[in-house]
């Protein structure tokens, strides 16, 4: 249910992955309703999708970026300090929101924030939309690079 998944790096082009059983699988996919066409439409692209924050009114860019920080209030200082930058005003209007689902409480639901160095995925479809999943990467400088696997790699290769 979130695009990206658990791949080491943020991939473009990435689809959730269509698991032959499971949650993420062929049953909640059909009770959702993802026609090929939909499901398209949640491809990860380098690009993002959605209402860009430059195009939101006062409202709608307070309440993103209010959003935003509760991921930045959750992450250690440090880490935290390094990402705030990307809400200043002239680095987060490139900075998109994509919905996908309904509206309705209690509905299945899932949510992108997407800029240069953001990715926020939010999804709420499993178990009747009881159970969620939320993920922050950095499409430039992600968290899931084994350092140490390319380190024996290339200096210890035989």
């Amino acid at each position: 249910d979130i695009v990206q998944t658990n791949r080491p790096r943020v991939t473009d082009g990435s689809l959730p992955p269509e698991a032959a059983a499971g949650p993420g699988g062929p049953q909640l996919r059909a009770e959702l309703g993802l026609t090929p066409e939909l499901y398209e439409m949640l491809r990860y692209t380098i690009e993002p999708k959605g209402l860009p924050a430059s195009d939101m009114d006062d409202a709608q860019r307070v309440t993103l970026l209010r959003l935003v920080r509760v991921y930045l209030e959750h992450m250690a200082e440090p880490i935290a300090d390094q990402y705030e930058p990307l809400l200043e005003p002239e680095r987060f209007d490139a900075a998109a929101f994509a919905w996908a689902g309904s509206l309705e409480p209690g509905a299945p639901h899932y949510y992108r924030i997407q800029g240069e160095r953001l990715l926020i995925e939010y999804a709420c479809t499993q178990n009747r939309a009881n159970h969620t999943h939320t993920v922050w990467r950095d499409p430039l400088g992600d968290f899931g690079e084994d350092i140490l696997a390319q380190h024996y790699a290339s200096e210890h290769a035989q």
